[in-house]
């Protein structure tokens, strides 16, 4: 794969790159999937379910177009997170520059201000790689909950995102 190139059109003057990367192979698991998997998993039994019935109550082709489309429904709900993400893998880049945080996937790009920002929070992995989240906290029904806001995901070179990162920050408050 080729790797992708920030065009210099996307930086302000006076910005430049501190720090590029990317995801390192092997992690497949998007964090955001699971929050759909419950909510899939109880739909597709259902649509299972109405399935069922259409097949033992000789349906008209409408009641089976309908039985099928819940059942792609629920299956994308189920697994449609976890192929999102495989597809997208080796796809993203990640740059800090001195004014922001840019995250190209694909042929989408997201810019990221230090006021977009919440605390940083690096969760490692037995591989030495780990992932540095941007989460907001807040109190839901269930107690603390975390939005992410932004991920940057099972990189390598943690200490080196996280020095840009800072600097980043620090130059924001200045």
């Amino acid at each position: 794969m080729q790797e992708w190139v920030l065009d210099s059109s996307y930086l302000d003057p006076g910005e430049y790159v501190l720090w590029k990367g990317k995801p390192e192979k092997g992690r497949l698991i998007d964090p955001n999937a699971f929050v759909t998997v419950p909510f899939g998993i109880i739909w597709t039994a259902f649509s299972l379910i109405f399935l069922g019935v259409a097949y033992t109550g000789k349906a008209s082709i409408l009641v089976w177009l309908i039985a099928f489309l819940f059942l792609f429904v629920g299956l994308s709900f189920t697994f449609g997170g976890f192929i999102r993400h495989a597809r997208t893998q080796g796809k993203i880049q990640y740059y800090v520059t001195n004014y922001r945080l840019i995250v190209a996937e694909g042929e989408d790009m997201s810019f990221y201000t230090p006021d977009d920002l919440p605390p940083m929070k690096i969760r490692r992995y037995k591989n030495g790689n780990a992932s540095i989240l941007f989460a907001r906290r807040y109190v839901g029904s269930q107690g603390r909950t975390y939005a992410p806001v932004c991920v940057l995901e099972n990189i390598k070179d943690v200490a080196g995102a996280q020095r840009a990162l800072s600097t980043m920050l620090r130059n924001e408050a200045e």
